[in-house]
């Protein structure tokens, strides 16, 4: 829906960037840079893995191994 669409072109993303972004969204978009997926479910993404609230690729600070992994070894399958 229009609504939607509006306010996910407030939503900061890999490129679409604004003053004023936090640390946190720096953070995953740069991550996502780097080859990370998404680990949250959302309208527009509904195949993403969720992952723990606290992951740095839901919306907290915490890298796992497996994002370690997979920055690593960008060829690896999860």
């Amino acid at each position: 829906d229009a609504c939607g669409v509006a306010g996910r072109m407030m939503q900061a993303d890999s490129g679409n960037w604004h003053p004023g972004v936090d640390d946190q969204t720096v953070q995953h978009e740069l991550a996502h840079g780097m080859g990370l997926p998404d680990e949250y479910v959302a309208d527009y993404y509904p195949m993403n893995n969720v992952g723990e609230n606290n992951s740095m690729m839901v919306g907290g600070q915490t890298l796992y191994p497996r994002h370690l992994e997979k920055i690593l070894d960008p060829t690896r399958c999860d």
